[in-house]
């Protein structure tokens, strides 16, 4: 994937982010001028480590183009296990306090998704193609 591919999705995911997080602040206690705290749990090792670290590419780019970023990104390794998906999610829950969650492979967000749910974290899932995943969540 050449560079311009990379920032045009990390550009996305970034306006997408800041998007979500515009309504997050809008229905919690975050302060408009509080930054948006992101969890990115990505497969960047194992099997899906290529896409994973596609789309950490990205991110990281997008987020350069930014003065003053609106997001905290905090970037987890799912190592393409929803076990390890599932312990990186709660950790970056527990330890960083995030307000949004981004899965990738649908392996991961298959995983994630009811944990999110339970935990009232939004979750955005990229790279994911299962048909069903949808209706884990009214969301």
């Amino acid at each position: 994937m050449n560079q311009t591919t990379k920032w045009v999705i990390g550009l996305i995911i970034v306006v997408i982010i800041a998007w979500g997080g515009y309504f997050l602040l809008n229905d919690s206690e975050k302060t408009v001028g509080e930054k948006l705290r992101v969890g990115a749990i990505l497969t960047l090792t194992g099997g899906g480590g290529p896409a994973g670290e596609e789309v950490q590419d990205g991110m990281e780019l997008a987020m350069k183009e930014f003065a003053e970023p609106p997001i905290e990104l905090f970037i987890e390794d799912s190592a393409t296990d929803p076990k390890q998906g599932v312990s990186a999610f709660n950790k970056l829950v527990d330890s960083q306090k995030i307000d949004l969650a981004v899965v990738t492979l649908s392996a991961i967000a298959s995983a994630v998704t009811p944990i999110a749910i339970e935990r009232q974290i939004p979750i955005l899932q990229t790279l994911v193609s299962t048909p069903d995943i949808a209706k884990q969540s009214k969301y």
